[in-house]
């Protein structure tokens, strides 16, 4: 008897468990998602540093978030930080590797740093996934 009842708490505290756990996965997903449309707000409205602020803190919970990835690829290509969205559309090309527009994006801003043929390279990768899509 007393061993059933021990298996009968044990049960419970595992169910709660599992539902704490549950209810705290469903609150961060909802702040995550309310971080990431204050930063396409921000984006939006030109504040580039609070951007960047915000898509940091998305990706740092969520590391494959290709929203906030290619957005951040954006901010840092519309602040002049070259190097940094080249390496973010990379990134963002590593966890997605059929994103035409994470190519075409990356291929532009390498042109805008002089490597040219590598930008075209990326531009042409660009189009073909997205013609390729369309079929």
């Amino acid at each position: 008897m007393k061993l059933e009842i021990l298996k009968e708490e044990e049960i419970i505290m595992a169910s709660c468990t599992i539902s704490s756990s549950f209810h705290y996965q469903e609150r961060l997903k909802a702040a995550v998602e309310e971080i990431l449309h204050k930063a396409n707000e921000s984006l939006g409205k030109g504040e580039y540093n609070i951007a960047l602020y915000l898509y940091d803190k998305v990706i740092k919970q969520e590391p494959d978030n290709r929203i906030a990835l290619m957005n951040l690829g954006r901010t840092y290509e519309y602040l002049g930080d070259y190097p940094a969205a080249i390496q973010t559309y990379g990134s963002l090309i590593e966890i997605d590797q059929y994103n035409p527009e994470a190519w075409y994006n990356r291929g532009l801003v390498l042109k805008k740093t002089g490597a040219y043929v590598e930008g075209m390279i990326n531009i042409r990768m660009g189009i073909a996934l997205n013609l390729h899509e369309k079929l």
